[in-house]
């Protein structure tokens, strides 16, 4: 908020559009700091309260309670002062100068001595600090300097420019154009359908249903601070999301090279076309990089990597890094589940806990060292659970289940047995079974279930299968 200082008239604070005398009122005490050469302001307690009365002459009256500066540039004729907090109060602190109501929400300061143009540091006391500009019911134009401003349209279709370096810009009610300028900005349209232009810099926004962001290539890295539970960035040249709050959130990516940060809660982030970066944060994230190489970030909880709407396969390894087909040039921190395409897919796992869903198409799943849940899906496919004591479930079609030596304890959930199935039970390497009657030698009931102990540590449990229904076709010796 800008008042003038004219000294040939000596009307000490002069309010465009307001008479000179007045009171204004700041909440939230705070020590008060004056600078000023021509003028010298006074204060007194009044009542034993934290308001201070600062006078200049007798046709005005100041009376301040809060944390602020009054910073006077001493060269012109009329002359210039802000108020500049030098804390940030919250939203329940006002401004009203008797015609007009205020809100405060943030402000910022700088408290570094810098030269007036052609003038040495130290000549005067002028201060470089924040520009505090805050508008009223009707309609207003607010335009920064080139220091950091913070501009409030408050009620009314406002203008506002934040002109250079870093901004915050706050339209409040009504149909209001923000436009950053240079540097970066904090871009707010508040109620209302509002036009937000971060300029150059790396700028950031806060959006309701009926705003629009206008950016232009190569003005800098922007970020969207959504709030609401669901947000698609339609907007051009606008790369991040940002999740506020932890309630479940899905955000969409556009076609450029964004980034997506989630929250606590349960996310789905889709990153669409370009090269993205997804971060779940905690929570149980589900993660869709699209097409580019993206880099899927679960963090917390038990994350998912969602391949389910490619248009061809994908082979991953978890362990080596190594991708192809629909995953090329991804990659994975904090994932547990994967979630395969509709086509024939290698999902294979690492030495933790994964689980995979190879979903439709003749799928190849490999579980790795962990205790690890292999889904098969519709198709024709080849679970091999690896070591650790394993889940398998083969799905639609006739699957074949590997089982070598060191593979643990599996479990199949899905496996149909007799010479009209197709699901197959393969022994391979490390196992000393060549025949279906060495099998069926170490293989017993166990209430509904069929347990087939290879030795000691190792062994698979046919869910549902009754041992007599087992025959020669249902194995397959390596």
């Amino acid at each position: 908020m800008y008042f003038t200082i004219d000294r040939a008239n000596g009307a000490l604070f002069a309010l465009t559009g307001y008479s000179t005398s007045g009171t204004f009122f700041f909440e939230d005490d705070e020590v008060i700091v004056t600078y000023g050469s021509y003028w010298s302001l006074s204060y007194a307690e009044i009542g034993g309260g934290v308001s201070r009365n600062f006078s200049g002459g007798s046709s005005s009256q100041f009376t301040v309670v809060g944390p602020l500066n009054l910073l006077l540039d001493p060269t012109p004729d009329v002359r210039e002062f802000a108020i500049v907090f030098e804390s940030f109060p919250d939203s329940s602190d006002a401004i009203t100068d008797g015609l007009e109501y205020y809100t405060v929400k943030n402000a910022a300061y700088v408290t570094t001595p810098v030269a007036l143009v052609g003038e040495e540091t130290g000549d005067h006391p002028y201060f470089n600090v924040t520009d505090l500009l805050i508008g009223g019911s009707a309609g207003d134009q607010l335009s920064g300097l080139s220091g950091n401003d913070w501009l409030d349209g408050g009620d009314g279709a406002d203008l506002l420019d934040g002109g250079d370096h870093n901004d915050m810009l706050n339209g409040g009610a009504g149909n209001d154009t923000l436009d950053g300028g240079l540097g970066n900005d904090r871009l707010e349209g508040g109620a209302g359908a509002d036009t937000l232009r971060g300029g150059a810099g790396d700028d950031t926004y806060i959006l309701d249903a009926h705003d629009i962001i206008v950016e232009l290539a190569g003005e800098g890295t922007d970020t969207v601070l959504a709030s609401t539970n669901m947000f698609t960035l339609t907007f051009a040249n606008v790369e991040n999301i940002t999740r506020v709050g932890d309630a479940s959130f899905r955000g969409t990516g556009n076609a450029g090279a964004n980034r997506i940060d989630g929250a606590g809660g349960t996310d789905i982030l889709d990153g669409g076309a370009g090269n993205d970066v997804l971060n779940g944060g905690a929570g149980n994230d589900t993660l869709i990089g699209g097409t580019g190489a993206d880099a899927l970030n679960g963090g917390d909880g038990i994350d998912t990597a969602s391949y389910e709407a490619a248009t061809g396969a994908a082979a991953i390894t978890l362990l080596t890094g190594v991708v192809s087909g629909a995953a090329a040039g991804d990659s994975f921190s904090g994932i547990e589940i994967i979630k395969g395409t509709a086509f024939n897919d290698l999902l294979r796992g690492d030495a933790t806990a994964n689980t995979f869903y190879g979903n439709a198409g003749n799928d190849d799943l490999r579980g790795g060292e962990g205790n690890d849940v292999l889904h098969g899906g519709d198709g024709d496919d080849r679970l091999l659970g690896e070591a650790g004591n394993d889940r398998l479930a083969g799905g639609a079609g006739d699957d074949i289940f590997y089982l070598n030596g060191g593979g643990g304890r599996d479990t199949i959930t899905d496996f149909t047995a007799g010479a009209a199935a197709g699901d197959v039970l393969r022994i391979g390497v490390g196992l000393p079974f060549e025949s279906f009657e060495e099998i069926m030698a170490v293989a017993s009931q166990s209430g509904a279930n069929t347990v087939i102990r290879f030795d000691a540590s190792n062994s698979v449990t046919l869910l549902n299968v009754s041992l007599a229904s087992l025959d020669t076709g249902d194995f397959l010796f390596i």
